[in-house]
């Protein structure tokens, strides 16, 4: 015995419900800021995540172990993981913003 589904099943001639369901959904200036602020949100948050806030690492090079020589490699690896971390931070502040702001633009 065959079970019959409920659900409609999308066939070349049934269309699934669901994109008509979405088309006929305005998108609103709202939402686009809404959701430009999250993906702002995830990418600083991944830049964060990747080189973290600044850390304690020689920021003039200088290597204390070894010599008292300047280590350029060192130097740059810091200059670059700076970067990155106010990159990400920053793009975490802004995509606050963008989702505070959202909340106060029409809906329509």
């Amino acid at each position: 015995m065959k079970r019959e589904s409920s659900l409609p099943i999308a066939t070349p001639d049934h269309e699934s419900p669901l994109p008509q369901a979405l088309s006929k959904m305005p998108v609103t200036c709202s939402q686009w800021v809404n959701s430009a602020g999250l993906i702002l949100d995830i990418v600083g948050a991944g830049l964060l995540w990747k080189f973290g806030l600044p850390a304690e690492i020689s920021r003039s090079g200088a290597v204390h172990r070894i010599t008292d020589g300047v280590d350029e490699g060192e130097r740059r690896l810091a200059a670059r993981y700076d970067r990155a971390s106010f990159w990400g931070f920053l793009a975490l502040v802004a995509g606050f913003a963008l989702q505070l702001l959202s909340n106060f633009l029409p809906n329509g």
